[in-house]
């Protein structure tokens, strides 16, 4: 099931999409779907680890538009190197927006930086 925030921005996932995966609470790393399986998609992640992963820990590795970001929503933000963390859109300045980590941080990031997960988390 997509986020109430993102129904009808997503397509639906499916074997080969190339999306970023929760690991850890705090930590998405990117990786690509390559079967189902039983929680719901087995993801080959770049570092050729895998995992099997709910709707609920996937983002599409998808650029979102203007029109489909919204104060409130939740998002994919960069976290470190090579890895994403979830956060909150908390406004929008121009071409940026100021993203609250799920720990209380906050940065600023541009469109093509953000993701939208695909499903509400658990």
């Amino acid at each position: 099931m997509c986020s109430i925030s993102a129904c009808g921005r997503i397509e639906p996932l499916k074997v080969g999409d190339a999306v970023w995966a929760q690991w850890t609470p705090q930590l998405w790393y990117r990786g690509r779907i390559e079967a189902p399986c039983e929680r719901g998609f087995k993801i080959r992640f770049d570092a050729q680890d895998e995992k099997c992963s709910s709707p609920a820990e996937l983002a599409k590795d998808i650029t979102p538009t203007r029109a489909t970001l919204d104060p409130g929503m939740a998002v994919l933000a960069p976290g470190g190197p090579d890895t994403y963390r979830q956060a909150k859109v908390i406004a929008e300045s121009g071409w940026k927006y100021e993203v609250e980590f799920d720990d209380g941080s906050r940065g600023s990031f541009s469109l093509k930086e953000l993701r939208l997960p695909f499903a509400d988390r658990p």
